[in-house]
């Protein structure tokens, strides 16, 4: 299919060639400039060194290394009680650029290179909110192997589901055409009017206890997206897990205050 012939035709129609999803995101980080740099109004250079060099890394790793679990649990706690305490720009710094930095792909395969775990924890020994330089991967593989790929990105993240969607497929991509259009139109109505959220000042206080903050966080299921800062849901399935104990437990209370003192 001819991208640029279907930009042409969504472009001709007056649709926007950006989903929906894109549209949030751009909003999401022009709202996250405004407020870390409120004196230039949020018109920060992509390409500045202003700390959100975070909104333009890559992948992380799918799920957390065992090994690494509680040192992450720790480690977030720490981050979220100090922007409880603080609120200030260098501790939203922090988190934002948490899971790219502790939590980013690493390279690794052979007898003599170092576990996920071991990188992992180091890193989070290290961690001073500093993104690492890293350089954007590209995907140099054939097309046949992207089925492949996909697949196993599914498994890892423990999606069986999708793993199984995709094997079972045979969807395949539409030709550029005034019905096709039509049809996603009526695919992907405007936004409504009424899901724009209040202001703060018209939020009534809301508290929120451990067992809802747990049960919000089961309700993801296996493979879902996080923001900008690359957080996945599955990271905190990971760190919040029984299994783990008090780090777990301290993770939430911290998720509790975070949410009630700071988020509502």
């Amino acid at each position: 299919m001819d991208i640029k012939k279907l930009e042409q035709v969504l472009t001709g129609l007056g649709l926007s060639t950006e989903c929906e999803t894109t549209q949030r995101s751009k909003e999401l980080k022009a709202r996250l400039r405004a407020h870390l740099h409120p004196e230039s109004g949020g018109q920060t250079s992509e390409n500045s060194s202003s700390g959100l060099d975070f909104l333009k890394f890559g992948a992380v790793l799918k799920r957390i290394p065992k090994g690494s679990r509680p040192k992450a649990a720790r480690v977030l706690t720490q981050i979220l009680e100090r922007i409880v305490q603080k609120n200030d720009k260098a501790s939203w710094l922090k988190l934002f650029q948490f899971a790219r930095s502790c939590l980013g792909g690493t390279k690794r395969g052979g007898k003599k290179n170092k576990s996920h775990a071991t990188i992992v924890n180091k890193r989070l020994e290290t961690f001073t909110g500093a993104a690492p330089q890293i350089t954007p991967t590209t995907n140099q593989n054939p097309p046949q192997q992207s089925i492949r790929l996909r697949v196993a990105a599914k498994m890892a993240a423990a999606d069986i589901s999708g793993a199984v969607k995709l094997l079972a497929s045979n969807d395949t991509v539409l030709q550029s055409s005034e019905d096709v259009v039509n049809k996603l139109k009526d695919k992907h109505p405007d936004r409504h009017r009424n899901s724009v959220i209040p202001d703060r000042s018209d939020t009534e206080s809301i508290l929120v206890g451990k067992e809802d903050v747990k049960r919000s966080i089961e309700s993801f299921p296996p493979g879902s997206s996080g923001g900008p800062d690359r957080l996945l849901p599955q990271h905190l399935k990971d760190m919040t897990a029984d299994s783990l104990g008090e780090p777990a437990y301290k993770l939430v209370d911290a998720l509790v205050e975070f949410y009630n003192k700071v988020v509502l």
